[in-house]
């Protein structure tokens, strides 16, 4: 599959930790292949471990290319940099100031607790699944286990 050649791509920490454990000469076939497929698009063709690396690594790099795709189309500058403007600021400042507000007029959602009859219930079907198990185990202890068939 030959893609649209791009000038750069992201390689992460985690691309270097799983190469660096590969034997040299795989190593370096693994970031040759990482290097020319996020940047040509090109499929290499690896073998043992090299290629177990490269296509855990595949899905990362297809995935940057897909973003870097959209944001060529004119995705969002926002979302694909990171960078807000000011009035993007003071929109944010101010849905949040809104959300709050309204959280204090429920009085604080997170401050409840749930009902007492959920806990004691979850704490008495624990006791309860507890008590099978230990059932179940003493069973299998006195009398071995049951053969399938039987």
């Amino acid at each position: 599959m030959n893609l649209e050649p791009r000038t750069q791509f992201t390689f992460f920490r985690s691309y270097y930790e799983a190469i660096s454990t590969l034997k040299p000469r795989a190593r370096l076939a693994c970031y040759d292949a990482v290097a020319r497929y996020a940047l040509d698009g090109e499929t290499p063709e690896l073998q043992g471990s090299a290629a177990t690396v490269f296509i855990l690594i595949k899905p990362i790099l297809d995935k940057g290319r897909a973003r870097a795709e959209a944001g060529a189309l004119g995705g969002s500058k926002t979302k694909a940099n990171g960078k807000q403007t000011a009035s993007d600021k003071e929109k944010e400042k101010e849905r949040n100031i809104h959300s709050h507000k309204e959280w204090e007029k429920e009085g604080g959602a997170f401050r409840h607790k749930p009902p007492a009859p959920y806990i004691s219930s979850d704490e008495e079907l624990l006791r309860q699944r507890r008590a099978e198990w230990k059932q179940v185990l003493d069973e299998l202890k006195a009398n071995g286990p049951k053969s399938p068939t039987a």
